[in-house]
């Protein structure tokens, strides 16, 4: 028996009993799914839509196109066809978003540049309740608005972040070299994120200046700095969960996506020369690929390293 119209507010009753029957989902895709949802029926609502239909659904699509990207758009629509299989499946209304087609990305899109909206859909996916997300949050935000190798951020000792004239500076090993040979900025979020890490690893144990940065927090390597296959295995799980890798239609994403991402958007609005003293490539060549590839994909070229909205 379908929801009759003057039950459409009864959405919002069924959507607890669908979140509370997900029982194969992790609980950041029930929230990404709650959010897709309320969206969708806050659109209802707003547009006095008391029997929505598939031309609703596609309507709605097109909402979203005008503000949000399309990866986003078709993360929506995810939540909104698992909700309505779902409703079909108890009788209670059919599913109207199953034959809408997701949007399409943009031509020339690179499989492994991120966007800004992308990347801040991977911020708010972590949580940060404990010290593993907040771990993980300071290795994230480190790549993201660095752009370095796993290489150099698994060989970084908490000694290695510095304060100086008002900086706050990162020393770190770059590709190929002995020492700490490289230094670079740390934008305000990132460091603040590393403090938050590192006040709640002191609460477990004490920590010295020449301990690694990001260690292991499992029980038989506690303390041990992470490998670049950890590192990799910690960002995997984001991007699984929130469908990155699906969207981008199996391409590879990785660790190496954020730096790809970084020397990108500097290539763009700062110039090569700028892009291969950050990236620390010895031939500009290398840094060129970059740009060469950002320009086919028509990417914003006004973007900076900065993820909020």
């Amino acid at each position: 028996m379908e929801i009759e119209r003057k039950e459409i507010n009864k959405f919002d009753e069924i959507l607890i009993e669908f979140l509370e029957e997900l029982d194969d989902v992790k609980d950041e895709t029930k929230k990404q799914y709650t959010k897709s949802i309320k969206y969708f029926l806050n659109y209802l609502k707003k547009h006095n839509v008391s029997k929505p239909t598939p031309k609703t659904v596609k309507m709605w699509k097109t909402y979203l196109l005008k503000e949000k990207s399309p990866y986003t758009v078709n993360l929506y629509l995810s939540g909104i066809r698992r909700f309505f299989s779902f409703l079909e499946d108890k009788g209670l209304y059919k599913n109207i978003a199953k034959n809408v087609k997701g949007a399409k990305r943009p031509f020339g899109h690179q499989k492994d540049i991120l966007t800004d909206e992308e990347i801040r859909e991977i911020f708010g996916a972590i949580d940060t309740s404990d010290l593993a997300g907040k771990r993980n949050m300071a290795i994230i935000k480190t790549l993201a608005y660095t752009g370095l190798r796993t290489y150099s951020l698994i060989n970084i000792k908490i000694k290695d972040i510095i304060k100086r004239n008002k900086k706050v500076l990162l020393h770190y090993k770059s590709k190929g070299h002995v020492g700490k040979d490289s230094i670079i900025s740390l934008h305000k979020d990132v460091y603040e994120s590393i403090n938050e890490y590192l006040k709640e690893r002191s609460k477990i144990k004490k920590y010295k200046p020449t301990d690694p940065l990001f260690i292991s927090l499992s029980k038989n390597s506690y303390g041990k700095a992470l490998t670049e296959r950890a590192i990799q295995l910690i960002i995997d799980r984001y991007f699984n969960e929130l469908g990155l890798k699906e969207f981008r239609g199996g391409k590879k994403l990785s660790a190496h996506s954020f730096r790809h991402t970084v020397i990108t958007k500097i290539a763009l609005k700062h110039g090569i020369e700028t892009a291969k003293q950050i990236a620390g490539h010895k031939n500009i060549a290398t840094t060129q690929i970059y740009y060469h590839e950002a320009t086919s994909a028509s990417l914003d070229a006004d973007e900076l390293i900065d993820f909020n909205e």
